[in-house]
């Protein structure tokens, strides 16, 4: 019995360390936040961009180079994963394996006997026709034939029934007749969706939802925007009005952007010069939280079964 009761405690032990192990990862997912940073510039026409993204003490990392052979690297725990690219094909491939593909066909497919030369014309033996074929026609047998090729004549009844009518016209107002009742009921169903479409958008119940979910995206938004943002560059174009119109712009998103964007105009000479940095985190949970906010919020329900009644 002691026995018994020891091996029950010990199950009972791996079973808890294995579910605190799961809770663990669980928890390590939803909470610990996923961060990336990325470096960029625009010179001489010439971008070049440079992306990481990381997790849990770098133990998984991404990392996208652009213009690099292999431009995605995953590495986990430092050990590089090993990349999708196709393995290269020799240009001499397909030419090899069709060499040996005829020989091999060639080899293993006996000969077949070839088909006896078709005799002469002259050498094949004449075929007699019956007696009956050089026997001229008799005037009898030539009435009788035109007696029976003279076609039957037709009712009234039936060609009027099947006749066809080759006025364009008619046949016009015949589908036109056929199709406007079809049309007048699609278009009056499609006008009669809109405007319960219209109804719903200004129903107060759709107004509550609007704001609501508006907040909501508005945080998770600003939860997922960068957290530091460094932008330095120096834009110019062959008309000064261009450059002036985004000098003006960029002015008005300072307020956005941060005091950490400088775009400096040079009305001289067309140039595009920019360098850029940018850092932040995302947390899943915060994620999968606004999430389901939004799907379980009774306004935004009742708004989507409304839309999915009409």
């Amino acid at each position: 019995m002691a026995v018994f009761l020891k091996i029950l405690v010990i199950l009972g032990i791996v079973l808890l360390s294995i579910l605190g192990i799961i809770l663990l990862a669980v928890l390590l997912v939803l909470f610990v936040p996923i961060r990336y940073k990325a470096n960029g510039s625009f010179k001489d026409s010439k971008p070049a961009v440079t992306a990481k993204v990381t997790w849990l003490l770098h133990i998984v990392s991404v990392v996208y180079t652009l213009g690099e052979k292999n431009p995605l690297i995953i590495k986990i725990f430092g050990i590089k994963l090993k990349s999708n690219a196709r393995d290269t094909v020799p240009d001499d491939f397909d030419d090899d394996f069709g060499e040996e593909y005829e020989s091999v066909s060639a080899s293993s497919v006996p000969a077949r006997p070839s088909k006896p030369i078709a005799e002469k014309a002259e050498d094949k033996p004449s075929i007699t026709t019956d007696a009956t074929e050089d026997v001229p026609k008799t005037e009898e047998s030539t009435v009788n034939e035109e007696v029976h090729e003279t076609p039957k004549p037709v009712n009234s009844e039936v060609k009027t029934e099947n006749a066809v009518d080759t006025n364009p016209e008619s046949h016009k107002e015949k589908d036109a007749k056929s199709e406007s009742p079809n049309k007048n009921f699609e278009n009056q169903s499609f006008y009669v969706k809109i405007k319960k479409y219209i109804e719903i958008i200004k129903s107060i119940r759709f107004k509550k939802a609007f704001e609501y979910s508006k907040n909501k995206i508005f945080k998770l938004l600003k939860h997922i925007c960068p957290r530091k943002l460094y932008i330095n560059g120096e834009v110019g174009f062959d008309d000064p009005s261009v450059t002036g119109q985004i000098l003006v712009i960029t002015s008005a998103l300072k307020p956005i952007l941060g005091k950490n964007v400088r775009i400096v105009g040079n009305f001289e000479e067309p140039i595009i010069s920019i360098e850029g940095k940018l850092r932040g985190h995302i947390t899943v949970f915060r994620v999968l939280w606004t999430g389901a906010v939004l799907y379980f919020n009774k306004n935004i329900r009742k708004i989507i079964k409304m839309f999915r009644e009409v």
